[in-house]
């Protein structure tokens, strides 16, 4: 081994290291419970579901009975969703004389609390599943401890028919706290059956923390830049 090179050797490894440690900690989920709509379980493009969809709540204060929320399958004839989704849910909404705002929403607190300083992404894919297109506003929102502290929203008027799009929002927590999820569809059309259609739900974070591996590549990094300047110096 040429021992006169050794310290260029370690300063390229500590540089290696260092430049490891820049990159940014991987984003990791968070449990949604039946977040792609796959519960119950349907026959793709024919099955149908009306009523509950599993770990789901629906809420829909003031707005007439015939509002609910369906369990359906995306029939690969006229739609598809980018994160591969094969079923999705929708709110049936109908706005009238006495109600002309129809807001109903799919909600769900986690069984994953936050965690202060880290930074949370929440997304989900809104749209159309036919040709027909659709009348509304999409609102994704995040509550923290019941709360709602971030909202994003969607004219269905920018999707394109049988098409869904992605809404997300970003939101980093001062304190930890209980993480909800609402899911809300708008309609102002009177008297006209309107669908708000919501699929694969994802929440990912980023620790604030390095992570343990990053922590090493910098102890690495930092150790081997002071282990060839004293071998400079030496010199």
């Amino acid at each position: 081994m040429n021992v006169s090179n050794l310290p260029t050797r370690l300063l390229l490894i500590g540089s290696a290291a260092l430049f490891l440690a820049s990159f940014p900690a991987n984003a990791d989920p968070v449990t949604i419970a039946n977040y792609n709509f796959s519960n119950p379980n349907l026959d793709s493009g024919l099955g149908y579901n009306v009523g509950d969809v599993p770990d789901w709540n629906f809420d829909n204060p003031g707005a007439r009975s015939g509002d609910g929320i369906i369990n359906n399958t995306i029939n690969p004839e006229y739609a598809s969703v980018p994160g591969g989704s094969d079923q999705f849910a929708y709110l049936n909404v109908v706005a009238d004389a006495d109600y002309p705002t129809v807001s109903p929403s799919l909600t769900q607190t986690l069984t994953t609390d936050f965690i202060a300083g880290d930074n949370y992404a929440l997304a989900v894919y809104v749209g159309n599943n036919s040709f027909s297109g659709t009348i509304g506003t999409y609102t994704l929102t995040l509550y923290d401890n019941g709360s709602a502290v971030k909202t994003a929203d969607l004219s269905s008027a920018l999707i394109t028919p049988a098409e869904f799009a992605p809404l997300s929002l970003d939101y980093t927590p001062t304190d930890d706290g209980t993480i909800g999820i609402a899911l809300s569809f708008t309609s102002t059309t009177l008297n006209v059956n309107e669908q708000g259609n919501f699929a694969d739900v994802t929440l990912n974070y980023t620790p604030a923390v390095p992570e343990p591996s990053d922590l090493a590549y910098m102890a690495i990094g930092v150790s081997l830049f002071f282990l060839v300047r004293r071998k400079l110096m030496n010199n």
